[in-house]
């Protein structure tokens, strides 16, 4: 027994250069060269039911690994109408690539209001593009109360609000602390449809949140409602999943997530219908509550991880 254990150790120690050189061969720095993508234009924007000066933001694609801005486009011409008006737009002589309507107006529910690009210069082409959108009904917004939950290190809103009835309506929320914009990115933005509360008033429901040390008791929280349409929905939807965490070995690779623009162009011309309404920072420990945090926020916090 002991000669054969000898005989296994003596061909183990002939057998490790082997295994050590062929280990070391199979690690070797591969340089891959990966072609450029060919340039797409941007176009972001939309028609609000706010009364204020309406804006479009143009710009290029750039490649997956440049750690450089996209660059914008200037110099292009844009225009909005709703089939009877049309509103020129003129770029901002500070920040190139954002178009402003020259005076303010309000976007009208049910009406269909659209887009025109044209003058854009890429490779040496003038491209152009357009796309439209109907403005859609957001219901009643009466009000929010703010609430926490034991342990938990978020404030939660909640909504008290009629939805329309006889219709599919989609929802997106944006939460402010002092008139200062906090869901700043599309993660923190949320969405949502009318399923579960479909023309009924949804008394209460979770729709947004936001970390504790954000904020200071008396703080003023604004929560804005917009009516949006089932198709910039379904693009914020995907472009949600995008921005959020992908595992590098079992997802699949990143990729742009089309829109409403036409001639290959990518982003999205939306209108909305906006409503708000605010509440104060409660004292802390003094607002907890016994009830569950829905599926939905869990789903939300756990995206934005």
């Amino acid at each position: 027994m002991i000669l054969l254990i000898k005989q296994f150790i003596r061909q183990l120690y002939l057998l490790l250069p082997l295994f050590l050189l062929s280990f070391n061969s199979c690690v070797e720095k591969i340089d891959i060269k990966l072609d450029d993508s060919f340039t797409r234009l941007v176009v972001e924007g939309s028609v609000t039911s706010d009364s204020v000066l309406h804006w479009v933001k143009l710009g290029l694609t750039s490649n997956y690994f440049n750690n450089q801005g996209s660059p914008f486009v200037s110099g292009a011409t844009v225009t909005l109408s709703d089939g009877n008006t049309v509103w020129h737009l003129f770029e901002h002589p500070t920040y190139k690539g954002s178009y402003y309507s020259a005076i303010p107006f309000k976007g009208e529910v049910g009406k269909n209001y659209s887009i025109q690009v044209s003058n854009v210069e890429i490779g040496g082409e003038s491209k152009a593009c357009s796309a439209n959108c109907s403005l859609p009904d957001n219901g009643r917004l009466d009000s929010i109360s703010i609430v926490e939950f034991a342990g938990f290190d978020y404030w939660i809103i909640k909504l008290y609000a009629q939805d329309p009835p006889d219709v599919a309506n989609f929802y997106m929320f944006n939460v402010y602390r002092n008139g200062e914009l906090m869901t700043d990115t599309i993660q923190n933005v949320t969405i949502s449809n009318d399923i579960l509360f479909d023309g009924n008033y949804t008394n209460g429901i979770q729709v947004q949140f936001f970390q504790k040390n954000k904020v200071i008791t008396g703080d003023t929280i604004t929560l804005e409602m917009a009516g949006i349409t089932k198709e910039y929905y379904k693009f914020l939807e995907a472009l949600k999943t995008e921005a959020g965490y992908h595992n590098p070995l079992f997802d699949g690779p990143p990729a742009n997530v089309i829109g409403n623009i036409s001639n290959g162009a990518l982003g999205f011309f939306a209108a909305q219908s906006l409503a708000r309404t605010s509440a104060i920072i409660p004292s802390s420990k003094k607002h907890y509550t016994n009830e569950a945090i829905s599926p939905f926020i869990k789903n939300e916090i756990l995206q934005r991880r």
